[in-house]
This record gives structure tokens, C-alpha cells and sequence, in this order.
């Protein structure tokens, strides 16, 4: 929240290099159960669309203010993108009914005390979020903010569109 504009290139290096997966490599592999107890895998996920994956827990402010910005994500672009979230909360009950009472219906995972993924995934702090081509490659890591994120998502669509 720094006016400086030094301080935010500076927390912005210092966050990119605690939380990032190498671009251009494969998205480390997960499985993990989603909230409605399927095991879901990442390979499975990435294999047809782009996947926008998140890290996330429901006592986080900035984690929940941008939580708020996803259907209308999920809405637009659902067709190109697989929306993928990852609650590392400690109860999973916590987590169904904060889905729950708000109506998300996007891929919503559990961590279930896997830190071994928070780790595959550098990630230091949440949220954090990558973007994972079709075939399980990291084209961005980390991935812009749902608040952030739209011009991105727009070229996926377009070249999807161009395709048809």
C-alpha cells in the first residue's frame, strides 16, 4: 500500500521470487480431493484447457476479496479456463460451507494438511496464483490477481475463438 513507487517493485520482486514455479516448466502434480470428496489431478484438469489455480484460505482477507471477483471469472470464461482453487484451511467443513453459503461452483479443492504441495508450488503466502497451459505447462507464475487477470484471460478467449 506503499505511495512509493521503489517499495512496490521492491515487495513485488520479493513476492515473485518467494512464490513462483518456473515458467515454462510442468506444473507440479497433485491429486487432491475437491470439497465434494472426488479425487481430482491437475494432469486431468490442464489436459484440454488453460487453468487459472489459486491458493487460498477463508480467514484471508485478501484471499476473500478477491474470492468475490471469481464467478463473474468463472461466468465469462469458463469455456477456455479451468478455475481451480486449492483451500489450505485446517477443516474442511469450514471450507464446504464457505463455498457453500457462496454458491461458488468452480473446481474447489482441499489441501487436507498436504504441505508438501505448498512447497511444490512455492508458495509463501496467499493468495498466489498460477496460470498452467493446456498440457500442464506454467506460463505464469505467479499469475495476476482476479482483479488483475481479465486482459490475460480475453487473449485466451480470442484464441480460442480464432480457432473455430
Amino acid at each position: 500500500k506503499s505511495v512509493i513507487q521503489e517499495h512496490k517493485i521492491i515487495v513485488t520482486n520479493v513476492i515473485q521470487k518467494l512464490s513462483s514455479v518456473d515458467v515454462g516448466s510442468y506444473a507440479p502434480s497433485f491429486e487432491l480431493l475437491d470439497i465434494k470428496g472426488d479425487l481430482r489431478q491437475i494432469s486431468e484438469l490442464s489436459k484440454y484447457k488453460y487453468v487459472y489455480l489459486d491458493f487460498w484460505a477463508t480467514w484471508c482477507a485478501p484471499c476473500l476479496k478477491e474470492m468475490k471477483l471469481m464467478p463473474d471469472l468463472y461466468n465469462e470464461y469458463g469455456d477456455y479456463i479451468e478455475f481451480v482453487s486449492v483451500a489450505i484451511d485446517d477443516k474442511l467443513k469450514i471450507v464446504q460451507r464457505f463455498v457453500e453459503r457462496n454458491n461458488y461452483d468452480w473446481t474447489i479443492l482441499y489441501l487436507g494438511g498436504n504441505k508438501k504441495l505448498l512447497d511444490d508450488y512455492k508458495t509463501k503466502v496467499i493468495p498466489t496464483y498460477y496460470l498452467i497451459a493446456p498440457g500442464g505447462k506454467v506460463i505464469q507464475s505467479p499469475a495476476p490477481r482476479p482483479s488483475e487477470v481479465k486482459p490475460y484471460f480475453d487473449k485466451i478467449k480470442l484464441d480460442y475463438n480464432r480457432r473455430d
